[in-house]
């Protein structure tokens, strides 16, 4: 392996680490966020980069899942805003049936 014994002293230390330590694996990243980063700011990355897994483009099942989870969330605003503009709208009418207020708003 080494030629001489100086050589196998002096890279011992490197040996033991090889052995002894194992390759790291990066955390995945979020899907919602690997969408994000390929729509905004794909055309910043460096092409250096571009094979990197952290910049990879998102696969048609992590596209689908942010585009469900978007439209869900879309969706619970606006009725939720749907609620409270019907509840206004109720308490207009009401309010106009007390005569408190004319159709227009006014007194």
């Amino acid at each position: 392996m080494f030629k001489t014994l100086t050589d196998a002293v002096s890279n011992r230390v490197n040996v033991k680490k090889a052995q002894h330590l194992d390759q790291l694996i990066p955390p995945v990243i979020n899907c919602y966020r690997k969408v994000e980063m390929h729509n905004k700011y794909c055309v910043f990355f460096a092409q250096v980069h571009q094979d990197d897994v952290l910049y990879e483009a998102p696969t048609e099942k992590e596209l689908q899942i942010v585009k469900e989870k978007k439209d869900k969330k879309s969706t619970v605003r606006k009725n939720k805003k749907r609620k409270i503009m019907d509840e206004k709208y109720l308490i207009e009418i009401e309010e106009a049936a007390k005569g408190e207020k004319g159709c227009n708003g006014r007194k």
